[in-house]
């Protein structure tokens, strides 16, 4: 039991600095605490993976000790590309990183010290262009609780941030097509999300996920997409961003970051923008925000902020 002045005292929960500053000057405070999930979003080929290696090296310059769960591939040759260029724009690592590779639900599971039952029932058709439409459902349900791995890292390891790099490409391997929202799919992104969440109570870690972008099909044209993994996600993570970047040939090399979720903040209100070169992912100044970002944006952005 904690007492008020505990609470008002700070002292419960423990705080991590990111390296993209801009983005705690948007929330007001520091991004990872070990009092809640943080979420990125996007499309392929944003910049989700880069964010997350470039917060983990961050973390070992300070000392503390990573754990990245990689379950889309090319982690590791990522990692040899990007870690010595943060290394030089950082300093040296004090902390250490481990990186574990998940590629399926069943084993993302088994890591996290669940053996499940997935089973697809239902038909599945051919269509042209060697796509295929399921029109049945995946059962889903654990089998037995195992000694946690994922535990074990962490406990033994020190850890003090885990990256789970994405929550989407396991899930999408099991769940197809139109059941992406049903019951079954909600639990076991409630299972994994639950248990994250528990890692931070225990073990007083700070906690990154990223999640792939789906749109709305009835209003193809709204302006940000929403995170893949229904209302779970919303309700586990207390803190989601949204990277995109405009169609712009001169805005290749930008980022704008939208906050969808975080303390009093109504969500697409805030955003900031940053550039990627040859050392990383770096915030820039307000003037170059500005140009990030149409009129109407600016002005959509001020209307909400008002309200």
């Amino acid at each position: 039991m904690f007492s008020l002045e505990d609470i008002l005292s700070g002292k419960i929960v423990t705080k991590y600095e990111s390296s993209l500053k801009c983005l705690e000057e948007m929330i007001g405070d520091k991004l990872y605490t070990s009092d809640g999930l943080i979420a990125i979003f996007s499309q392929p080929e944003v910049g989700k993976t880069l964010t997350a290696i470039q917060e983990s090296a961050w973390m070992m310059t300070k000392g503390y000790n990573v754990l990245f769960i990689g379950t889309e591939g090319n982690e590791a040759s990522m990692m040899g590309k990007w870690l010595p260029k943060f290394k030089e724009r950082f300093g040296d690592f004090k902390g250490t990183l481990y990186l574990e590779r998940r590629k399926t639900l069943e084993s993302l599971f088994e890591f996290l010290g669940f053996k499940i039952f997935l089973d697809y029932k239902g038909k599945v058709k051919e269509k042209k262009g060697g796509k295929k439409e399921f029109s049945g459902k995946t059962e889903f349900r654990v089998v037995e609780r195992i000694p946690s791995r994922l535990e074990e890292i962490v406990k033994n390891k020190k850890i003090n941030f885990i990256v789970l790099d994405s929550i989407t490409a396991p899930m999408k391997g099991r769940f197809y097509g139109s059941q992406q929202d049903n019951p079954a799919k909600a639990g076991a992104m409630a299972l994994i999300l639950s248990e994250l969440i528990r890692m931070q109570d225990e073990y007083d870690c700070a906690v990154l996920i990223t999640v792939h972008e789906s749109f709305n099909p009835a209003n193809p044209y709204e302006g940000i997409g929403r995170a893949t993994g229904g209302i779970n996600l919303y309700h586990f993570c207390k803190r989601i961003f949204y990277i995109d970047r405009r169609d712009a040939t001169a805005e290749k090399n930008y980022r704008r970051i939208w906050v969808i979720r975080s303390e009093d903040i109504v969500a697409g209100s805030r955003a900031t923008a940053v550039k990627i070169n040859d050392l990383g992912i770096h915030c820039l100044p307000e003037k170059e925000v500005q140009e990030r970002f149409t009129k109407g944006e600016l002005e959509k952005m001020r209307r909400l902020r008002e309200e």
